[in-house]
């Protein structure tokens, strides 16, 4: 199941929605190599060639290396967003900015799991993709109440 963008998941904050927007990307691209298709995005068989056979060493085949290296990116593309957002609560000094670090963290370190045991040769592929189909969601109707407040307290401080 391919995740489609829908206009009520917009958050109004143009940065937010393009990460969000980023992210389902890579979900979606986890999910096309997870069952067994090319994937959409460049990736090691678009770029250097001697990081593909690298990535292929490493995970065995091509197949499970591909699905390696959008999981790389996918982390470092949700790492970049979770910056971003706790960036945003403390200019706006929001005040579950603590607890909200901390899903982020646990979410990062429940992800890194299952990375780690990918890189073991754990098939974990198609778990990860529906748990993540999950999360994206969840997520964003989060953050679309936190950006509310976000932007409530902009105006309110003539922001």
């Amino acid at each position: 199941m391919e995740l489609i963008w829908k206009d009520c998941w917009n958050t109004g904050i143009d940065t937010i929605d393009a990460q969000h927007r980023s992210i389902m990307n890579y979900i979606n691209q986890l999910g096309h190599v997870a069952l067994g298709r090319k994937p959409q995005v460049p990736t090691l068989l678009d770029d250097d060639a001697a990081e593909a056979m690298h990535y292929a060493a490493f995970f065995g085949s091509l197949a499970t290396a591909e699905f390696g290296y959008v999981l790389d990116e996918f982390i470092r593309c949700v790492e970049d967003h979770f910056a971003h957002e706790e960036q945003l609560h403390v200019e706006d000094t929001y005040q579950l900015s603590a607890p909200h670090k901390e899903t982020h963290d646990l979410f990062l370190v429940r992800i890194k799991k299952y990375q780690a045991d990918y890189n073991q040769g754990v098939d974990n592929a198609e778990k990860l993709f529906r748990i993540l189909n999950k999360w994206i969601e969840q997520h964003i109707a989060y953050d679309m109440d936190l950006m509310a407040s976000v932007k409530r307290c902009r105006l309110s401080d003539g922001v």
